[in-house]
C-alpha cells in the first residue's frame, strides 16, 4: 500500500475454506485518525489492480488495530491464514513467538466471527 498515506501497515492472507472455497481478506492498520471509507477502499483496489492484477484484489478490506509481528519484526501471516481456514487458535498460534501477542486476540475473535457468520462470501 505504498503511496497511500492513510495506511500504516497491511497484510493479505489467502485461506482455503472447509467447503472448498477461498477467502482472501486484506487487513489494514490506518494511520492516525484515518477512516476506512469507500473512497479509500476503492483507491486501494485500483492500486492493487494497476500494480499487479485483478486476481490480487482482496475479497474484503478490513481495518485492524495492529498486525501481529515476530520478535524480528516480520508480519505473521501463516497463523492468521490458519485461523481463517478454521484451525483452532491453540493449534494455529504460538503467542510466545510474537512481539505483540495482544494483537492476535483481535484476529482470533475476527476469525471466529467469520466462521459463525452466515454472510455469503464472494
Amino acid at each position: 500500500m505504498e503511496g497511500i498515506d492513510e495506511i500504516e501497515d497491511a497484510l493479505v492472507v489467502g485461506a482455503e475454506q472447509p467447503d472448498g472455497g477461498y477467502y482472501m481478506p486484506m487487513f489494514v492498520v490506518l494511520r492516525g485518525e484515518a477512516q476506512l471509507t469507500e473512497d479509500l477502499i476503492e483507491r486501494m483496489k485500483r492500486q492493487i489492480r494497476s500494480r499487479t492484477s485483478a486476481r490480487h484484489v482482496p475479497d474484503e478490506i478490513i481495518s485492524a488495530p495492529a498486525i501481529p509481528k515476530t520478535h524480528s519484526n516480520k508480519r505473521v501471516e501463516v497463523p492468521i491464514k490458519k485461523l481463517f481456514a478454521g484451525t483452532a487458535p491453540e493449534r494455529a498460534v504460538n503467542l510466545a513467538s510474537l512481539a505483540n501477542p495482544e494483537s492476535m486476540r483481535w484476529f482470533i475473535d475476527s476469525a471466529e466471527q467469520f466462521h459463525r457468520s452466515s454472510k455469503v462470501r464472494p
